[in-house]
């Protein structure tokens, strides 16, 4: 009767470890997932951040082209004016000879002035 007793005290002692071996386990599995769960959210955190640079540093790459295009168009803009400018000044300082035959041109030339026109 000793010996059943004995047997069924160290059969529930033997129990009472394997539950707590097995309840250890568990919390062990339970925090090695909390941890890689964790490491994957650090992971995404990082990705997320590095995307926020590259589109913000895409958005800044962008507003310097359109600044260079809008610099470019006011540069074509003010050649374009400038040379405008110069034709005009070319054609009025050129029309009072316009219509002088080209002879008296060589010979007023030649005189060194325009003294007869």
């Amino acid at each position: 009767m000793a010996k059943a007793l004995e047997a069924e005290a160290r059969e529930a002692l033997q129990r009472r470890s394997d539950e707590a071996i097995y309840a250890r386990r568990n919390n062990a599995v339970e925090q090695e997932r909390r941890i890689k769960e964790s490491e994957l959210n650090t992971e995404i955190a990082v990705e997320e951040k590095r995307r926020q640079i590259r589109e913000t540093q895409m958005a800044a790459d962008i507003a310097l082209e359109e600044q260079r295009s809008g610099l470019m168009d006011k540069r074509v803009e003010n050649e374009r004016k400038d040379a405008d400018s110069r034709a005009y000044t070319l054609e009025v300082t050129l029309k009072p000879v316009r219509d002088v035959d080209w002879r008296t041109l060589m010979t007023i030339s030649q005189r060194g002035g325009d003294r007869n026109l």
